[in-house]
């Protein structure tokens, strides 16, 4: 009797390894799965962000192509030849008018004179196209874009900073105070000059940037936001408006403050478009406004002007949450679980129902030995 209690011991024990070798490879087999499932969704993720924010980028970098060479033909009307009258400046005023309302980027054109005065102004609200009067027109001498203009040849056009538009030295508010309205522009100037090669003035065109601005702003999603930021790292675009153009209120909100972990390298590393902490995912674009597709256009020698550098930039960037990011993982979790759940209680039931019919057995044969 003892091969046969001997034997069936040797095939409990070979039915133990077969089922912990089977629950092992399950285990591992899975764990493998999972792992790569994990690996390609942070790709996919990550993927779908850096395109998301990629698609925003290319649409603030191209706009307005014809900026500079719209700006730069303007400037070249036989009205600026000759010393103008009243009857050519209601003309220019007719023109300008035109002008804007077939080019809904602009919200204003102006013509400037060498002094820094207004001579031409033509205005689009947001409903109304207006040629602003003689009596409203304002000195702009003191302001930075005009003097910046000046130094320009009659070939180059100037590009402002993004900024917000003043009237009467004043940030001008189309809302009330508890709830402003402000108007974030990029102005393109070009000296306008006589015949005889003389500067005469500036020729001004404003372009309401909220028309992409307002793009990054829908971009936010549960666990994702998005911001545009200067090269100092102050908000230009953010989901809390309030936060944005600190720089122009004596206000200290900026992307430095928030995010300081990762601030220094995003604001002055111009290779890398991603960065990772612990807690978010970062996707970065650097734009160049006055420099970037304005190149390709041959509407001027020299589109920049002369204080321009490459310094002078934007930064788009996204910031995912990780924890966001990881709730859709969850369920990988738990398909992993449930995977393992139906053949490692298979196996155990099996080595049990095993043990035990050995188990009866042995008593079995232990009894008959007995009497």
């Amino acid at each position: 009797m003892k091969p046969t209690k001997f034997n069936k011991k040797s095939i409990l024990a070979i039915i133990y390894v077969l089922s912990l070798s089977l629950l092992v490879f399950l285990i591992t087999k899975n764990y493998y799965e999972i792992n790569q499932n994990l690996k390609t969704r942070d790709a996919t993720t990550f993927d779908v962000i850096d395109q998301r924010i990629h698609s925003i980028f290319l649409t603030i970098n191209d706009f307005p192509g014809s900026a500079a060479n719209d700006i730069t033909f303007l400037s070249k009307l036989s009205y600026f030849k000759t010393p103008l009258n009243q009857q050519t400046i209601t003309n220019i005023q007719q023109d300008f008018l035109e002008f804007i309302k077939q080019n809904g980027a602009y919200y204003q054109l102006r013509y400037i004179d060498k002094n820094g005065y207004e001579i031409v102004r033509v205005d689009f609200d947001g409903e109304n196209y207006q040629i602003i009067p003689e009596s409203n027109l304002q000195d702009k001498s003191w302001r930075y874009y005009f003097d910046l203009a000046m130094k320009l040849d009659a070939n180059q056009v100037y590009i402002s900073p993004l900024d917000l538009n003043m009237e009467n030295e004043e940030i001008e508010n189309r809302g009330t105070s508890q709830d402003p309205i402000y108007v974030p522009v990029i102005r393109y100037a070009v000296p306008v000059v006589d015949q005889a090669g003389n500067k005469q003035g500036i020729l001004i065109a404003n372009i309401y940037a909220d028309y992409f601005l307002e793009d990054i702003r829908r971009f936010q999603r549960q666990g994702e936001q998005a911001f545009l930021i200067n090269q100092q790292g102050y908000y230009l675009a953010h989901p809390d408006r309030a936060k944005e153009f600190a720089f122009m209120f004596n206000k200290n909100d900026n992307f430095r403050n928030d995010y300081p972990e990762v601030s220094q390298e995003i604001l002055s590393d111009f290779e890398k478009r991603s960065f990772e902490t612990k807690d978010h995912v970062f996707s970065i674009r650097h734009i160049y406004p006055t420099f970037g597709s304005f190149e390709a256009y041959e509407g001027s020698k020299k589109i920049f002007g002369e204080d321009s550098s490459k310094n002078d930039h934007w930064i788009l960037v996204s910031v995912s949450d990780k924890k966001s990011l990881q709730k859709s993982y969850g369920n990988l979790t738990k398909d992993y679980l449930r995977s393992l759940l139906f053949p490692g209680v298979t196996i155990l039931i099996i080595s049990w129902l095993s043990f035990l019919l050995f188990k009866a057995q042995s008593n079995k044969i232990s009894n008959h030995s007995n009497k």
